[in-house]
C-alpha cells in the first residue's frame, strides 16, 4: 500500500465496519469517469472518501446490524453554531441572521446564523470565534456557550460518538454573542435582525435549535399544566 494512503487510513476512526459475505447490500457505488461513462465498483470491503481538513465518508457494514451504510465523520469532531443577538432594555431580543447561498439546501439564499466546522487543532469555542469573524467581519466579541448537549446533525449518516482532540464531546456545539444595540442599524455584513420569535421560523434546523436555546436562557423553560 502507498505509505501516504496507509497514513491517511488511520487519520479518521469510524464505526463503519468492513463488508462481509452476508452483509445485506442496498447501496451501489458508482463512479463517473472523465469521459462521462459510469462504472459500478465492486470487490472492496470498505470505501473511504477522505479530506484531511473536513473528514471522511466511509461506506461499509453498519455497526448496528447486517446492512450496508455510509457515514461521515468530521475531522475536528463537529462544528460550532453561533447566534448573534441584540437585547433591548425592554427585554425584547433581536437575532441576527445571515443571508447566504447554500445550494444543497435551496436555490435561493437562505437565512441562518453563522456556523462552521472545526479547523485542525481547534476546539469548539475557537471555531465559534473564527467563524463569526469570517462571516460577519467582527472580531473581539465575547462568545458564550448555550446550555444543552452537543447535537448530531443527522444520526443516520453522521458519526458523533467520540471526543475531540481537546476532550469535548463531538457534534454541534451552540454559542451566542450579545451585540450592542447600535447593531440594529449598523450594516452588519449580509445580516438581518429579526424579533426572536420570527427568527426561529427561518427554516434552517441549526438556526432554530440555537434560537430555541437562546429563548430558554432568557425567557426560561416552558411550564406545562
Amino acid at each position: 500500500m502507498n505509505p501516504d494512503l496507509s497514513r491517511r487510513r488511520n487519520i479518521f476512526v469510524t464505526r463503519i465496519e468492513a463488508l462481509t459475505a452476508d452483509t445485506k447490500r442496498g447501496w451501489t457505488v458508482i463512479v463517473e469517469r472523465d469521459d462521462g461513462s459510469l462504472v459500478e465498483l465492486s470487490g472492496f470491503s470498505r470505501l473511504t472518501l477522505v479530506n484531511p481538513r473536513f473528514g471522511a465518508v466511509n461506506y461499509g457494514k453498519s455497526p448496528s446490524g447486517v446492512f450496508d451504510q455510509w457515514a461521515f465523520h468530521e475531522a475536528g469532531g463537529g462544528g460550532s453554531v453561533i447566534v448573534p443577538f441584540v437585547r433591548l432594555a425592554t427585554g425584547e431580543i433581536f437575532v441576527g441572521l445571515l443571508r447566504e447561498s447554500r445550494p444543497l439546501q435551496s436555490d435561493n439564499p437562505v437565512l441562518n446564523v453563522p456556523r462552521g466546522m472545526l479547523d485542525p487543532g481547534e476546539d469548539h469555542l475557537q471555531a465559534a470565534k473564527r467563524e463569526f469573524e469570517e462571516e460577519t467581519g467582527i472580531s473581539g466579541v465575547s462568545v458564550f456557550p448555550l446550555d444543552g448537549e452537543p447535537v448530531n446533525p443527522n444520526s443516520t449518516f453522521f458519526e458523533t460518538w467520540g471526543k475531540t482532540p481537546g476532550g469535548s464531546a463531538e457534534g454541534l456545539h451552540f454559542f451566542a454573542i450579545e451585540l450592542p444595540e447600535r447593531f440594529l442599524v449598523y450594516n452588519l455584513r449580509h445580516c438581518e435582525f429579526l424579533p426572536i420569535f420570527l427568527a426561529i421560523g427561518s427554516g434552517d434546523g441549526f438556526t432554530d435549535i440555537g434560537i430555541a436555546r437562546l429563548i430558554r436562557r432568557y425567557y426560561g423553560k416552558p411550564s406545562f399544566p
